[in-house]
């Protein structure tokens, strides 16, 4: 697939995706790269994305390498260049509870780690940082009930809700409106 101009109505899909991407924490070529694969009919190679964005091989090289650690995009195999090509993760559930699992999960992990470690400051050094205890304690517990939503909606995750989908998807809308 050789394609040096990109339509601009597909340019401004994957600006205003690399948008929403980057405001939930990536940056805003991951959500671009995103859509140019979710969107093709046909893997991509590297080649191909950096004429379509119009960045730097090393941007591309980078990026991918960091949406393919989150199983956002997976490589698949060699295309017509004998170069890699890539397809994206087209299951969005599970894309979004693999980047819950590393990212947010992790997250949360330092911040209660961090919250322990003020926790167990000695009284003086905490009253000479002027720290209310019981507002450590708050926040602690506030951080354990976050882990705590967290790993409760990706156990959700790995419930098989396939039944539901294929009855969703078998159901003209309007009864499935009528229903409500």
């Amino acid at each position: 697939m050789t394609q040096t101009s990109v339509l601009p109505e597909v340019e401004q899909l994957a600006r205003s995706v690399g948008e929403f991407i980057q405001y939930w924490g990536f940056k805003r070529i991951h959500g671009q790269i995103w859509t140019h694969l979710y969107l093709s009919s046909e893997p991509i190679d590297a080649g191909e994305l950096i004429k379509r964005l119009g960045v730097s091989k090393a941007l591309i090289s980078m990026s991918l390498a960091e949406l393919a650690n989150y199983d956002v995009i997976s490589e698949c195999g060699k295309g017509p260049k004998n170069t890699l090509v890539y397809t994206a993760n087209k299951d969005i559930t599970k894309v979004i509870t693999n980047v819950l699992r590393r990212r947010e999960r992790q997250m949360l992990s330092q911040v209660d780690a961090a919250c322990r470690l003020v926790s167990d400051l000695n009284q003086q050094d905490k009253e000479s940082m002027q720290i209310d205890t019981q507002q450590v304690k708050k926040l602690t517990e506030i951080v354990s009930h976050a882990q705590m939503g967290l790993s409760a909606i990706l156990s959700l995750s790995d419930v098989d809700m396939s039944f539901w989908s294929q009855l969703a998807l078998s159901q003209p809308l309007v009864e499935a409106e009528e229903v409500n």
